[in-house]
């Protein structure tokens, strides 16, 4: 799919041509972006894809020193719609009842069951050690308050 895209902008654009993308962005802000695939390990194998060597990427990962991280990244935070934001917005004066909140997997269960690879052992980790403590408001479930309660939370992991 990437060098598709790159093909359709080095053909139509001859911009891309002059620097080999040196002077272009390409925003992959999916995991492990710039490496195209979601598990870590298979991610390291690959390697950024040679087409955006010299391209500045814009990535959420912000791991530093990362395979899949470009030296010239931009880190930006994951997106979150604007709209589904506004549409479940809270009243200003509300309170921060919840310290740390977490929406998500903990464990790739097909690919790495004991949760040492995926998230680099780090989801694994916060579930074993605070799943119980009432400060962590952390689970795998998604309830219909999720961007309400993200809103009160102190931390949103």
């Amino acid at each position: 799919m990437m060098r598709s895209a790159i093909q359709l902008i080095s053909t139509n654009w001859p911009y891309w041509n002059r620097t080999e993308g040196a002077d272009h962005f390409f925003v992959v802000p999916h995991d492990f972006g710039a490496c195209f695939h979601y598990q870590e390990e298979k991610a390291i194998e690959h390697g950024i894809l040679p087409l955006l060597q010299r391209a500045t990427l814009v990535q959420t990962l912000g791991q530093q020193n990362h395979v899949c991280l470009n030296g010239g990244s931009i880190t930006i935070p994951s997106y979150a719609p604007p709209q589904k934001m506004q549409a479940h917005q809270i009243p200003l004066d509300t309170s921060w009842s919840i310290s740390v909140y977490f929406r998500g997997l903990f464990y790739n269960v097909n690919n790495d069951p004991e949760g040492g690879y995926y998230a680099r052992g780090a989801r694994a980790g916060v579930w074993e050690n605070f799943k119980n403590n009432p400060l962590f408001d952390i689970s795998t479930n998604h309830p219909t308050t999720y961007y309400e309660d993200m809103q009160r939370a102190v931390f949103c992991l």
